[in-house]
């Protein structure tokens, strides 16, 4: 969110990266297509227009991602 504030695209696309592949570790594939999504705009040199709405998007897919790992936790 800080790199989309600055505009710093180059940051935003390693950020994304990183979050693609640490959710590709623990098989959050939507946490991936939204991440992989983030850092191919800025491959291309963009930022994400709606970068509220991808938030959003992030923090609901992570709440998922956590509840299903700490349920996997407990088993």
């Amino acid at each position: 969110e800080r790199a989309h504030e600055e505009r710093n695209i180059a940051r935003l696309g390693e950020a994304a990266h990183a979050l693609k592949g640490s959710a590709s570790n623990i098989g959050a594939s939507a946490l991936v297509a939204i991440a992989s999504s983030i850092e191919q705009q800025a491959t291309a040199g963009s930022l994400p227009q709606d970068m509220a709405s991808i938030r959003r998007q992030l923090q609901a897919q992570w709440a998922e991602t956590r509840r299903q790992l700490e349920a996997w936790l407990v088993q």
